[in-house]
């Protein structure tokens, strides 16, 4: 049964968009946000039947406030969105705001959480959805689940198990927020926080990073991100899926061999 209650939707990649079309016959939304900062192309592609229903917005300036405030939203739904939302926007909402973290919080705050977990060789991930505050990821936790990374898993596989996650529980999360349901606090002390990351971050250092972290960095950045990478005379080789291997081979990092169309690098 469809709720009631109006809820407005902020995203701006293919992740958001899975969310919505998942979850919009079962809560009331009544407008979707995009943001022009690092908007996915194809997100206004699949959307163009619901024309009408989306608005992409460069910031949030008094005109875009006023159009949404006219909306008398109950909730912000927020998944992935690049844009820090001021108080004037929070307040907006009768109900408050949501955000779907791909993070246990409070140890994974800030930028690309699931592409980090990997990095990190965390053998359990987690994801969170919380309720917004003025502060980055420091709101009240709603929803925490846990899932195991398995070692052959890569950021593709974890984006399909925490998006499988929020789809099942963001409805959970509304009705706590309608019935009043006492959040989780927090514990500050505990945080941690990681930087979004960029492109330039995938360089592989074969002198100081262990196999295995060459490896977690490759299955954390295959396709659609922009991938681990190398230089090799002067040309920039990307790296998408990798395997570590024994070998008695003396070799100096970063030297590599041929065999059977396979590429083996110390």
């Amino acid at each position: 049964m469809k709720r009631k209650i109006k809820i407005v939707i902020f995203f701006n990649n293919l992740k958001g968009l899975q969310i919505y079309n998942n979850i919009k016959s079962k809560i009331n939304i009544i407008k979707i946000i995009l943001s022009k900062k690092y908007l996915n192309r194809k997100v206004v592609i699949k959307l163009s039947k619901e024309k009408n229903k989306f608005l992409i917005v460069k910031k949030f300036d008094k005109k875009i406030l006023n159009k949404i405030k006219k909306l008398n939203p109950d909730i912000f739904l927020v998944c992935g969105f690049p844009i820090i939302f001021s108080s004037e926007l929070l307040s907006l909402p009768r109900m408050g705001s949501i955000n779907c973290h791909s993070g246990p919080l409070p140890n994974y705050r800030g930028g690309s959480p699931l592409n980090w977990q990997i990095i990190n060789n965390e053998k359990i991930a987690g994801i969170s959805i919380i309720k917004m505050n003025k502060f980055i990821d420091r709101g009240d936790i709603i929803v925490e689940k846990n899932f195991e990374i398995q070692k052959n898993y890569d950021i593709n596989k974890l984006h399909q198990i925490a998006n499988k996650l929020f789809i099942k529980h963001i409805p959970i999360a509304i009705d706590s927020i309608l019935n009043g349901v006492k959040l989780k606090k927090q514990n500050h002390k505990k945080a941690k926080y990681f930087r979004q990351r960029t492109e330039n971050d995938g360089i592989i250092n074969w002198n100081k990073m262990s196999s295995l972290k060459i490896y977690n960095l490759i299955r954390a950045l295959c396709v659609p991100y922009p991938g681990a990478f190398t230089y090799y005379r002067g040309k920039k080789i990307k790296f998408l899926k990798s395997k570590i291997i024994k070998s008695n081979i003396k070799l100096k990092p970063g030297q590599f061999f041929k065999k059977n169309k396979l590429i083996f690098i110390k």
